[in-house]
Parts: C-alpha cells; sequence; structure tokens
C-alpha cells in the first residue's frame, strides 16, 4: 500500500519527545463560580500517536458565589476573582497551552454574559475557549470527566450522567467511554432563590415563575414557602428528572415541556443505565448518601464529621433540599452508593480542562507556526474527498466571508498517496481559480495521518501564498467550532466545542 510521503528522518521517527502542558479550567454557573489548574505530559514523536499522561490537578479552587448585580453578572467582582485565584495558582500574566472556559445556567442568561469571554481570554490568552450555554458540549464534558472510567470498567452497560447545576440538568448517555446522546432541561435548584438559612423568597427566574404558575402557588417576594409548597416543588423537579430517565417527559412535564426541556434526549434509555450524577446538586446527593453510610473514614470523606451536607438553604437556594429529595427516589438514587464517581461535583471544570482537549498528529502542515493560536474559528462544513468543485467552492467561499478565517473536515475515506495527492490538486486548483485571499486562514481538519503531503499537494509545495493549516490525526466531533493552541513539538492543542 502507498501511503503519503512523510518527511521525517529515521533518526526522528526513532525520538519520543515529552512536553509538560498546563491546561485550564473555568466554569461560570447559575450559582457558583470554580476552577481547575492541571498539568499533563505530552509524550509523542514522530512515529507514534501523541497523547496526554500523568494528568494531575495542581490547583482547585473552592467554588464562590457566581457575582451578580441585578440581571448582570457584576464585572468588577468576577474581575476580581479571576486576578487573585490566578496569582493563587501561579500563573497571574501568563498564558495557558489549553483547556476552557464554560458559562452556563442562569449565568449564560445574563445581559452581559459575553463579559466572561473578554475577561478570560484578557488573561489567560486566545488558547482557552470561552463559551456561553453550550448545552451539549457541557453534556459531553460532564460524562468524560465524571462516569467516564466507570464506564470504560463496564462498557456493556449503558450510563447515564445526570449534571444537576442551579439552572440546567444536563444529561449525557453513553457506552464504554463514549457518549452517545446528550440533553439539557431547565431542572435545577436556584429557579427558586431564597434568603441563606430560611424558606423566604428572595426572587424567582422566569422557569421559576412559569414553574410556581404551574403548581398554583404564590411567588411573591418576602413570602415564606410553606411545607407543602416545597414539597410541590420538589416533587415537581424530582418527577421531571425521572421522566428524563424514563423517557417520559412530555407526558410528566405537560405544559412545560417547551419552557423546561432546551435540548432533548434523543436516545433510548432501555436497558435501564447505570445513573450517575454530578453538578452541585450531584454533589450534594453524594455527601448525603456517604455521610448516611457514615463514610468518615472512606476516601471519598472530604468533608470532616458533621459537615456532609451544609445547613438549610445555606447557598439561597433549594439544592440541599433537592439533593435530599433526590436520594429518596428509588430509580435516581439506585446507583448512588454501587458507583461513585471521583469528580463527583466538578465534572464540569475538571472536563473543560482535560476532556475537551485533542492534539493534531505530528505530520500536521504548519509553515508558520506564528498563526498560531487561532480562536475560535467556524467550521464551515464538510466534505468528501471525491466532492464536487461547486460543494468545494461553497465551503471556501464561505471561508473567504468569515474575517477570521475558518476549518473545513475533510473526508478522505483512506491515507493512500493516489487519494491524497488527488484531492489535494483539486483543492489547489479551486483555491487559485477562486483567488482564495493569502490573508485569510484556512485551516484542514483529518483523520489520517496525512497532513504534510496534503499541505504540500494543496499549496503546491508552498508555492502558493496561502495562510493554509492542515491538522491530522484528529476525529470528526461533529462540532461548529475550533480554537488552536500554540505548537508544541510539532503538535497541536485542539479545543472542539459548539454542537
Amino acid at each position: 500500500m502507498n501511503h503519503a510521503p512523510s518527511c521525517y528522518t529515521s533518526r526522528e521517527r526513532q525520538s519520543v519527545t515529552t512536553t509538560s502542558l498546563r491546561l485550564l479550567g473555568l466554569d461560570f454557573g447559575s450559582t457558583t463560580t470554580s476552577g481547575v489548574l492541571a498539568r499533563a505530559k505530552l509524550v509523542g514523536g514522530a512515529d507514534r500517536r501523541s497523547e496526554l499522561t500523568e494528568i494531575a490537578v495542581e490547583h482547585r479552587s473552592e467554588p464562590v458565589f457566581t457575582p451578580f448585580c441585578d440581571r448582570q453578572i457584576d464585572e468588577a467582582a468576577l474581575a476580581a476573582w479571576l486576578d487573585e485565584w490566578s496569582r493563587e495558582c501561579g500563573i497571574a500574566g501568563q498564558k495557558v497551552d489549553g483547556g476552557g472556559a464554560m458559562v452556563t445556567g442562569l449565568a449564560a442568561r445574563a445581559e452581559n454574559a459575553g463579559v466572561v469571554r473578554r475577561l478570560v481570554q484578557e488573561r489567560f490568552g486566545a488558547v482557552l475557549m470561552a463559551t456561553a450555554d453550550d448545552s451539549a458540549l457541557e453534556s459531553w464534558l460532564t460524562f468524560m470527566a465524571n462516569c467516564r472510567d466507570l464506564s470504560l470498567a463496564d462498557p456493556a452497560v449503558p450510563f447515564l450522567n445526570l449534571d444537576i447545576g442551579g439552572g440546567t440538568t444536563n444529561v449525557a448517555l453513553g457506552e464504554a467511554g463514549q457518549v452517545r446522546a446528550v440533553g439539557c432541561y431547565h431542572l435545577g435548584a436556584r429557579h427558586v432563590r431564597s434568603m441563606p438559612g430560611s424558606y423566604r423568597l428572595a426572587g424567582l427566574s422566569d422557569v421559576g415563575r412559569s414553574l410556581f404558575a404551574h403548581l398554583g402557588l404564590s411567588g411573591s417576594v418576602g413570602g415564606t414557602l410553606g411545607e407543602a409548597e416545597l414539597s410541590s416543588l420538589l416533587d415537581f423537579v424530582v418527577g421531571g428528572l425521572e421522566a428524563v430517565v424514563e423517557g417520559r417527559v412530555a407526558e410528566v412535564l405537560g405544559p412545560l415541556q417547551s419552557t423546561i426541556e432546551c435540548l432533548p434526549l434523543r436516545a433510548a434509555t432501555a436497558p435501564a443505565p447505570i445513573i450517575t450524577l454530578s453538578g452541585g446538586v450531584g454533589e450534594l446527593a453524594y455527601r448525603a448518601v456517604l455521610g448516611e453510610a457514615g463514610a468518615s473514614g472512606d476516601a471519598y470523606a472530604t468533608w470532616g464529621a458533621g459537615e456532609w451536607l451544609p445547613g438549610t438553604t445555606a447557598y439561597g437556594d433549594l439544592g440541599i433540599d433537592l439533593a435530599k429529595r433526590i436520594c429518596r427516589s428509588p430509580l435516581l438514587a439506585r446507583d448512588l452508593r454501587s458507583h461513585i464517581p471521583s469528580a463527583l461535583g466538578r465534572a464540569t471544570v475538571l472536563g473543560l480542562a482535560v476532556h475537551q482537549l485533542h492534539l493534531s498528529g505530528a505530520t500536521l502542515f504548519l509553515p508558520d507556526p506564528t498563526l498560531l493560536p487561532l480562536a475560535e474559528l467556524p467550521i464551515v462544513g464538510r466534505i468528501h474527498h471525491d466532492a464536487s468543485e461547486q460543494q468545494i467552492d461553497v465551503l471556501l467561499d464561505l471561508v473567504r466571508r468569515a474575517h477570521t478565517g475558518g476549518c473545513i473536515v475533510v473526508d478522505l475515506a483512506d491515507a493512500r498517496q493516489e487519494t491524497v495527492r488527488s484531492f489535494g490538486q483539486r483543492l489547489s486548483a479551486m483555491l487559485t481559480a477562486t483567488c482564495f485571499p493569502c490573508d485569510r486562514p484556512l485551516v484542514l481538519l483529518v483523520e489520517q495521518n496525512v497532513g504534510k503531503a496534503l499541505g504540500n499537494y494543496a499549496t503546491r509545495w508552498r508555492s502558493l501564498p496561502l495562510k493554509l493549516l492542515v491538522l491530522d490525526e484528529l476525529p470528526d466531533r461533529g462540532a461548529a467550532f475550533v480554537t488552536l493552541g500554540r505548537p508544541h513539538d510539532q503538535l497541536v492543542p485542539v479545543s472542539f466545542y459548539g454542537w
């Protein structure tokens, strides 16, 4: 079989390189904000697939309340927290190598949610992806960080992860460590806000107001939730979560389905999956069952005796009560004691730091490394190696119109030299015929180990003055955007997001 030519010498093929990377994850949620700084070793060489190994968390912040002022994120307070935390981590004024930042739930619905993106990228650089309310990505991340290891250990059994936070529950169904379907529902603890330590109402979200109206409850700020009203609210939310697991959402949510269901889980959950929890409420549920079991000597007992759960409405919402009610659900609590994820409530932030990062192959085509990093490039489309000229032209035109440049996923079907040469030469002809602008970044993503060869054919062995990059050995994640980090030993960190 004829493979695409390689430009590496035999000596280079025998070499193995190891590079240390710093990875950052930041999660700005409805109730709390948290961060994690991890370090990993990048091990690879010209003759082997590169991988991240020895991933270790170096610094994990304690969650702090996400700062709000009326319906807006308090920019000054959030900037102060980012500066303080970066100093604690020892990365103030420094760039990181990869990771991500995410704004979720009610924080993503704030009028000025976009300020988070600016604050993060001003401090940590364009390497970081900062996206608002990408529920599909969050669902995938929390599965990978929370229960992937459990799923890999029991590959024949489906796992369903419920990431229950203040504003939303993100759902992911997977098998053998791979996510098969995702969903998102406005079922969370902070749609009803209270004065900490009491059930006196401090406010309702739009979803909370709809829920109160549906249940016939009075929702005046300053009033106190009675025991029956609290029970009605908790029963509805837990019933909604059970309906998601059982595939009975329309039946249970009724007229509130359109309000609560923002991304339906389009997958059958039979046979019965193992249910794992994450998010703030999920962590509280594990605290509750571990405390009841008297597991103070257990490896998961990171809280002191008598401190398994905070006091009444300590976070100013119904999270503690919701966690307790989940523990009483025969369906939602059936696997709480038998399958305990190591990440517990920190799944999103850990997933952002580690699991959404991919590495390109070593035979990438990158004539000018100073082009990187490139942040938030749109993936304008996907084409097969035998695509028509018209199909290629449509995608090139979309990249031409994007002032940041763009990305195209190429399905070559195989890595034979004739396949790579044929597509590369046809692409070169189209780039020339359409006078593709030389100042517009064009990134090709391919799964096969052919990056250098494809780039050389497309640029006629670098004779065309184009900002073309070809990154290989990357999966097609079905994403809408991609961020490319700074190269490390001929490898590029790649972050996908937007589904």
